[in-house]
């Protein structure tokens, strides 16, 4: 079987840093200075810098293909995994948040608000609160299920200085779509560099830097390709540099109350 020869620069994206490592089991190491103040000579406060290390020990995973090696597998899988850490990330940053991010079109009205504005403002807050957090700076893509898009697209569809060509932009941020974000959630991230904090892909590469793919014949004789690799979130609070929107409004979880009340008791 001829294993293709390709870096792992083929596989660079808008999510995720990637980089090629040696080593099954490596470490990412950066420092992260903090800030602070401490007594001087004369009782007064002193600035004073303290730098914290970061350090992640890395196992890599292994992909497994059966019989053929397909570029765009491996990308999409890729891609999957890191929506999925993206996605719990951004949970865990809003459940911290001291206000309201999600887009409510009725709240919205209620409060006198358009929602074409009112989704922008929401959106556009949700990235400046990526910066003030995340201390790198604002979100630098937005992403969603095409039905979350169409779903805004309703709403912000006329506004046609958002559109740059045929794709949307919010502020800075071209909205992206990808399936695997969970419908009625919108996810707002920033692609960092391998040193910041957030998530990265590490590929296990070959002396000469390429992807080392690793071939394998099972007891049946069939050939199997194996791809070393993970995704990992690193740094100190990586969450800070995602966040989770919902979409959702009132509707939807009456709806789903109702779905269980059918299941414990029936129709």
């Amino acid at each position: 079987m001829n294993l293709p020869k390709i870096k792992p620069e083929q596989f660079e994206n808008d999510f995720f840093s990637i980089k090629g490592t040696p080593q099954l089991n490596t470490s990412l190491i950066f420092v992260d200075f903090q800030y602070g103040t401490t007594a001087g000579s004369s009782g007064s406060a002193m600035p004073t810098i303290g730098p914290n290390i970061f350090q992640k020990n890395i196992q890599l995973k292994q992909l497994v293909f059966n019989n053929t090696l397909n570029m765009s597998d491996i990308k999409n899988h890729l891609d999957k995994e890191f929506i999925k850490i993206m996605s719990d990330l951004g949970e865990k940053h809003r459940e911290t948040a001291p206000k309201n991010f999600d887009i409510n079109i009725n709240d919205m009205r209620r409060k006198g608000m358009s929602p074409d504005r009112g989704i922008i403002a929401k959106l556009n807050n949700v990235s400046n609160y990526i910066a003030v957090e995340g201390r790198i700076g604002p979100a630098q893509f937005i992403v969603s299920s095409i039905k979350t898009y169409q779903y805004i697209l309703k709403y912000i569809g006329g506004m046609n200085y958002l559109f740059k060509g045929n794709d949307l932009w919010i502020g800075n941020m071209p909205y992206k779509i990808d399936n695997s974000v969970e419908d009625d959630i919108i996810l707002l991230g920033r692609k960092n560099q391998i040193d910041q904090p957030g998530v990265h892909c590490l590929i296990l590469t070959d002396d000469d830097g390429y992807i080392s793919f690793q071939p394998i014949v099972d007891p049946n004789f069939n050939t199997k390709v194996i791809l070393h690799y993970n995704i990992v979130d690193v740094g100190f609070h990586p969450q800070y540099q995602f966040f989770k929107i919902n979409t959702r409004d009132i509707t939807y979880y009456r709806n789903l109350k109702l779905q269980k009340i059918k299941e414990i008791y029936g129709n």
